[in-house]
């Protein structure tokens, strides 16, 4: 996720941009089995091979991590749900 906080400043950054009535509504993706899996993947990959490349995890951790859920999704049994925000605003 190249700008995890993003969804945590939307209200203050449509405000600044002088939108009115301004609201945040939070929203849960559910992903599941293996297409959920292949979303999921997608989605984290840069941020699990940024924390390994930082010395965060070690190759062994994320071999372990990947495998562990690609178990999981072949058994269509893997299951993550992650918020995320929707925003209005209404330009004066």
């Amino acid at each position: 996720m190249p700008r995890p906080w993003i969804g945590r400043q939307l209200f203050g950054l449509f405000q600044h941009a002088g939108l009115r009535d301004v609201h945040v509504l939070p929203h849960t993706v559910c992903l599941s089995g293996a297409t959920g899996f292949a979303m999921y993947q997608q989605l984290n990959r840069g941020t699990i091979d940024q924390a390994s490349q930082d010395g965060r995890l070690t190759a062994e951790e994320v071999a372990a991590w990947w495998d562990a859920l690609e178990r999981a999704a072949q058994a269509e049994t893997f299951f993550v749900a992650n918020l995320g925000f929707i925003a209005v605003g209404h330009k004066p």
